[in-house]
């Protein structure tokens, strides 16, 4: 068996969700003896690769010519057992084998405007819709990594529901962990609040930042710890802080490697995590893995996550956040009580049962 999988997600150092994803798949697989072949435009650094991968660089002038000539090509001339893309589109639109696709969320066609800082937010919101959708018509089996995106497949593409397989994503916790952040950011002392979902739009750091002025008044010096990269958006942030003089107790580290992303999980108090709108949700399972509390805003995939250890707030207002935040930073009792409550879903979501998984449905579907 040989498996086809589309590797662009990890052709950065700063890889994300997809990235991650595809990573720990091909590790998965790796480690099981399964062949793959990894199509990218460009060669991905050495640390995203595992072992026994054959890495096919197939040089592209866009994404469109990449999937729709370049990745057609080769899945026709050098055909795989199964080709698995495995960020909610990639399948050529005349690739005649046998495909699965794996669907993180579908934020980018439900989120009104979510294309309204491109420079052409109509046509990439069309391009978009069509490659997804026809991504999903092609696919053998949709795997799905969660039940509400699920939901949101359905309700969006139509497509059968027995087409689609929830399979959940696990976490992944390296070997050692990278302190030298902690003294870096002068953390040492203290326990913080910790952001690390990514710095978007849609993760609502703005309401979470007004929230601050009110938790000050309890802690003056509390800290927010902000992960991620995005400079234009992060700058927005930045200025919001300063105009309520609060930046001070804001730090945005930019990019941080999984070493120190660690190191960061492991020393702050607890995770605060009001995102708009997510597909998942990695930093709840990390706040499992790192016995920490976490605080969520109450969107239906955090719910099905976390229903029952997670402390829930309304994602529209910072009053509550601030409330839940100055609760939650007060009461050691309430953060080891929800602590408790996490460990039940310890192990649950894990790697090695995400590849089983996967593994099990191409076996069903080229047997």
């Amino acid at each position: 068996m040989i498996i086809g999988i589309d590797g662009r997600s990890l052709e950065k150092i700063e890889i994300t969700g997809i990235g991650e994803y595809t990573k720990n798949l091909l590790r998965g697989l790796s480690f099981a003896g399964i062949k793959c072949n990894l199509y990218c435009t460009k060669t991905p650094p050495k640390s995203n690769i595992p072992r026994n991968i054959n890495v096919k660089i197939l040089k592209a002038k866009n994404k469109y010519h990449f999937e729709q000539v370049c990745l057609l090509r080769e899945l026709s001339q050098n055909p795989p057992s199964l080709y698995h893309a495995t960020g909610n589109s990639g399948i050529p639109l005349f690739y005649k084998g046998v495909s699965v696709l794996t669907v993180h969320d579908l934020i980018p066609i439900t989120k009104k405007g979510y294309f309204k800082n491109s420079d052409f937010p109509v046509f990439s919101k069309t391009t978009f819709t069509i490659n997804v959708k026809n991504a999903i018509q092609k696919a053998k089996k949709i795997v799905s990594i969660s039940k509400t995106t699920k939901k949101n497949i359905i309700k969006t593409t139509h497509v059968r529901e027995n087409k689609i397989k929830v399979i959940y994503p696990g976490v992944s916790v390296p070997k050692k962990i990278d302190s030298t952040i902690i003294k870096r950011f002068g953390l040492e002392k203290n326990g913080f609040i910790l952001n690390n979902g990514g710095i978007d739009k849609r993760k609502n750091l703005e309401r979470l930042i007004r929230s601050l002025p009110l938790v000050r008044e309890v802690y003056p010096n509390i800290k927010l710890v902000i992960t991620g990269n995005n400079v234009s958006y992060e700058k927005i942030l930045m200025g919001l802080a300063k105009k309520m003089g609060i930046n001070k107790n804001i730090i945005f580290t930019g990019f941080v490697s999984r070493e120190a992303l660690w190191a960061l999980i492991k020393k702050s108090s607890f995770i605060c995590y009001p995102s708009e709108d997510e597909g998942f949700g990695l930093p709840i399972i990390e706040a499992i893995e790192a016995k920490k509390p976490i605080i969520l805003s109450n969107i239906p995939v955090f719910i099905e996550i976390a229903g029952d250890f997670g402390l829930f707030i309304n994602k529209a207002s910072p009053q509550e956040m601030a409330k839940k935040i100055i609760e939650l930073k007060r009461d050691k009792n309430l953060q080891k009580d929800l602590v408790k409550k996490s460990l039940s879903k310890k192990g649950f979501f894990s790697w090695e049962k995400a590849v089983q998984k996967t593994i099990m449905l191409y076996k069903h579907i080229i047997k």
